[in-house]
């Protein structure tokens, strides 16, 4: 039996006794939808058995999904893992700026139907950052008509997502500019434990070139025992009549 159907026979809604230290604290202030709350610093790296249970109880889809992909490792990669996902410079590195891409061997940008996608690997490859941007487009580019167009930036660590950001917008176009923006929406993704994510009210305009540009600003903290780190970052697109133009993620 795993660790995750261990923890879960014992009960829905009680604290698993092995990890009971860690998801008393966790589930009031680090679970994916209370970054709203001031971060608590102090939070120990967990063990695999601990990790497993504070999944669990955060009653998500992509949470057991995220279980099951970690039991399925060795346990000398679930000890890396670990290691990754509480390592301040690792996990900072997902909202860091990047210079030319060129100049990064293990940084590879490529066109994809719609728009780019950016793929940065780090630790040998063991963690993986991607970013991409595109567009849905009406039947004929050029054309009026509705869009909507998107930028992510996601962190994988041996292949497991555990924390992704999405900023999406809808406009209308003509033929040469875009002439209504509708709204814009940013969305999160979090499964690590001691990172907290909260954003500001998403923006969106028509920029004097008939662009539409829309941005949200995360706040995010790392608080981990040892390593308590506040940071802002803001994540950017701007697209028109032909498609998906532009985005980033940076500091704010």
């Amino acid at each position: 039996m795993s660790i995750r159907s261990m923890a879960r026979s014992r009960g829905t809604g009680k604290v698993v006794t092995v990890a009971a230290t860690l998801v008393v604290g966790m589930m009031a202030t680090l679970s994916p939808a209370s970054a709203a709350e001031e971060p608590k610093a102090g939070i120990e790296k967990p063990t695999a058995s601990e990790y497993v249970a504070w999944l669990g109880q955060q009653e998500d889809a992509d949470a057991d999904r995220t279980a099951e992909q970690f039991e399925a490792l060795p346990s000398g990669d679930q000890a890396k893992f670990l290691n990754y996902i509480a390592d301040p410079e690792l996990v900072t590195a997902l909202a860091g700026e990047k210079g030319d891409p060129g100049a990064d061997p293990d940084t590879e940008t490529r066109r994809t139907a719609t728009g780019e996608r950016v793929t940065t690997k780090l630790a040998g490859g063991d963690v993986v950052i991607t970013s991409e941007g595109g567009v849905t487009a009406p039947a004929t580019r050029g054309t009026a008509g509705d869009w909507s167009c998107y930028n992510w930036v996601n962190y994988k660590v041996f292949g497991i997502e555990i924390a992704k950001h999405t900023l999406k917008q809808w406009y209308r176009s003509t033929t040469t500019k875009v002439d209504k923006v509708y709204s814009a929406s940013a969305t999160h993704k979090n499964l690590n434990p001691g990172v907290q994510v909260s954003n500001q009210p998403e923006d969106q305009w028509i920029s004097a070139a008939g662009n539409a540009l829309a941005y949200a600003v995360w706040n995010i903290d790392f608080v981990y025992s040892g390593s308590a780190i506040h940071s802002d970052k803001r994540q950017h697109i701007r697209c028109d009549e032909t498609g998906y133009r532009f985005g980033y993620f940076k500091n704010a």
